[in-house]
Formats: structure tokens, sequence, C-alpha cells
């Protein structure tokens, strides 16, 4: 996907995560950002700071997990990144499994967060329960919906920016 290359202003990241400007600011430095060492410019006058599109995902996620009621804006940013800077055969980092396949969650159980692709209405309560370490419970965050609406809100077309990922 071409819009992986490109980098982004506080102002746009903002408009796409539905973040505030001034809280991804305060978590650029605080250095909760694992894809922080990506993050050009910024710290000194005239310089703007800019971000990647998979620092965009990670800022987006982290933000819906806070919105759900995680606490720890740590443990956001960390279950936040294993989505965004991480990828495999069938999803590209950053984006989450192809929408035609199925919808793409994240659950989350302290510290212990797992991405899995759930192509019914069945929820994999066991491959869950054994990536979370058997938890008593957890948070489900469907990254699918994340994804369409920062898409959405960056006037980005799906079909596009799954070009080239066909689905079974």
């Amino acid at each position: 996907m071409e819009i992986q290359s490109y980098t982004f202003t506080v102002a746009t990241a903002s408009q796409a995560t539905g973040v505030s400007a001034d809280s991804i600011k305060n978590w650029t430095k605080q250095g909760v950002m694992v894809g922080h060492g990506d993050i050009g410019g910024g710290g000194s006058a005239g310089r703007k700071r800019t971000y990647t599109f998979q620092n965009i995902m990670e800022i987006a996620v982290a933000g819906a997990l806070l919105d759900l009621g995680i606490k720890s804006v740590s443990d956001a940013f960390l279950a936040a990144a294993r989505f965004a800077h991480t990828g495999d055969d069938e999803r590209d980092i950053g984006m989450p499994y192809h929408y035609r396949a199925g919808d793409t969650f994240l659950y989350m159980s302290g510290k212990y967060s797992h991405v899995a692709l759930n192509e019914t209405d069945v929820v994999p309560f066991g491959d869950i329960n054994r990536a979370l370490r058997q938890p008593v419970g957890f948070i489900a965050l469907n990254l699918t919906a994340v994804f369409v609406g920062v898409c959405k809100r960056m006037n980005i077309d799906l079909d596009k920016a799954f070009a080239g990922k066909e689905t079974d």
C-alpha cells in the first residue's frame, strides 16, 4: 500500500485518529509510542514532527483502548504496537486482515494482547485464553472498524488500501 511510505504531521494524525493533537504530542514526549523511533522532526523551532502510517494506526488503536477503559497508557500503546508494527503472511504491517475475510480483533488483558481474524460470528475463546494466559476477562477491540475509520477520515479507498492482498 502506497500510504505506508508517507509521513504525516501531528494535525493530520489528530484528524485521522480522532485523538487530540495535545495528547499525541504528550505521548510522543513521554516516549510511550513504540514506533517513536520512526517519528521525524520536532524538538526544535521550525521542525514539525512527522508520523508514519504505522504511527497513526498505533495512536488510533491506543486511543480506542483508552476510550474502552484501559487505564495504563503504556499498556494501551504496547498492545497497539503489537498490531501497528507487526504483520504476517496474510496481514501487512499496520493493517488488519483483508476486510472481505472477516473482522480483525485485538484482545487484551493486562499486558497481554492477541490479534486475530474472526472469519465468522464465532469468537475463538480457546485461542484467546491461551494467548492471554487464561485471563478472568479481556477487552476486545475491532481493529477493522478502527482501520476503516482512519481510512475514511484520510479519504483512503479501502480497495486501494488492500490492493494486491487477495482473500480466499
